[in-house]
């Protein structure tokens, strides 16, 4: 398999590509943050996690050639933030899956209910652990990498580093591959492994696209769709575990919750083959990279 040849030579604008990013999402991440602390609505919490999901890109490229760890600690402190709304983005998830199966079956308007409640106090618990983020530590390794890559740049690395981000995009790329090849319908959790794996891979390539020729808002939108779709059969799975815990809760025999549980089996065989059908695209994403040299798949 190969990829076209790219005529660009994007290199030289790396360090200043990145610093530029860098200090821009840490701009807009601070902004977020303050916003849900100021006023925590589903719309503020969305927001953050957009900028934070991007800052996470900016630092997997800087990563490449980080040797003190800073990306590696600023990175986990960004996604201790995040986790704190995990239990909450789960619960509305699950209530946007469940609405439309409220006409057709009497259980989802109970399990509606249950989820609404559910919702209610995961935003409560998450607002007051929102409070409590700080960013001190935080700004202070993104500054001491930001610092890094201008000496970088002085030193006349952007040569060096620019095929060392790319070769890295690639390794990103063959793990996706790999697991994609594990892929089958009766185990979904390889799913979730190679979903995993792509959004690491889509992380890097968006943080790099704007350095690279052509338009890339069709392609960025198409790899997040890519991943969407993998990730409905997560959404799927984790949904039909709270609905077991949820008659579980009630008391209820297996039986009130079966027709509910059956659509969601359903749901989930149907989210399964649309992977298995579109598993191949993936490679369309890689053969718009700058070449290494080498096929990582």
């Amino acid at each position: 398999m190969s990829r076209p040849r790219v005529q660009t030579r994007p290199e030289a604008r790396l360090h200043r590509h990145l610093i530029g990013s860098l200090r821009r999402q840490w701009k807009r991440y601070r902004k977020r943050l303050k916003k849900c602390q100021e006023k925590f609505t589903e719309e503020a919490v969305h927001d953050f996690r957009v900028e934070a999901r991007r800052l996470l890109s900016v630092l997997g490229l800087i990563a490449v050639f980080d040797k003190a760890g800073r990306v590696r600690r600023a990175s986990r402190a960004v996604k201790a933030h995040l986790d704190t709304f995990d239990t909450l983005r789960d619960t509305q998830v699950h209530l946007l899956r469940v609405a439309p199966l409220c006409q057709r079956f009497a259980e989802a308007r109970r399990f509606q209910d249950y989820l609404r409640k559910r919702e209610k106090k995961c935003a409560a618990a998450a607002a007051r652990e929102v409070q409590r983020i700080k960013t001190k530590r935080l700004e202070r390794w993104l500054n001491e990498l930001e610092d890094d890559l201008r000496r970088r740049r002085k030193q006349g690395e952007a040569r060096h580093d620019f095929a060392a981000v790319i070769a890295a995009v690639d390794r990103a790329f063959a793990a996706v591959s790999r697991y994609r090849q594990e892929i089958s319908a009766s185990r979904p959790q390889t799913i979730h492994r190679t979903r995993i794996a792509f959004k690491r891979f889509r992380y890097m390539v968006e943080a790099l696209a704007t350095l690279l020729p052509g338009e890339h808002e069709e392609w960025l939108r198409a790899m997040q769709a890519y991943q969407t779709m993998m990730g409905d059969v997560q959404d799927v799975e984790v949904a039909r575990e709270r609905l077991e815990r949820f008659a579980e809760k009630r008391q209820d025999p297996v039986a009130a919750v079966n027709s509910l549980k059956q659509e969601f089996e359903r749901e989930s065989k149907a989210a399964v083959r649309a992977c298995l059908v579109n598993a191949d695209r993936l490679y369309d994403f890689w053969r718009r990279l700058p070449p290494t040299g080498k096929d990582p798949t």
